[in-house]
């Protein structure tokens, strides 16, 4: 459940969810930059904030945010740590931009 809960914080726009509107993070306007080296230090600057902040049942250990320049989109793997139980684990995605 943490890690559908870290990807949902992820692809949630701030604003979105009524009567909270700074939970989310502000990616989307980032997918229709050039994905290339630059993008992906702002993608992953944007994803670690968002995770330190809307997500407190865990410790984020690291965040890999790859450009795929050929395909258009990012490869997104964060690794995080448990802090009930100290339990580690790892969810990867793609972004990419819809239209």
């Amino acid at each position: 459940s943490v890690k559908q809960s870290i990807k949902n914080l992820i692809l949630t726009s701030r604003g979105e969810r009524p009567f909270n509107p700074n939970l989310g993070s502000g990616i989307r306007a980032l997918l229709f930059e050039p994905a290339d080296f630059f993008t992906s230090i702002d993608l992953q600057e944007a994803i670690e904030e968002t995770v330190l902040n809307f997500e407190p049942r865990v410790n984020l250990l690291n965040v890999d945010v790859d450009a795929e320049e050929d395909f258009n989109r990012f490869k997104v793997s964060i690794e995080f740590q448990m802090i009930t139980n100290l339990q580690r684990g790892t969810t990867e995605f793609f972004l990419e931009r819809i239209r």
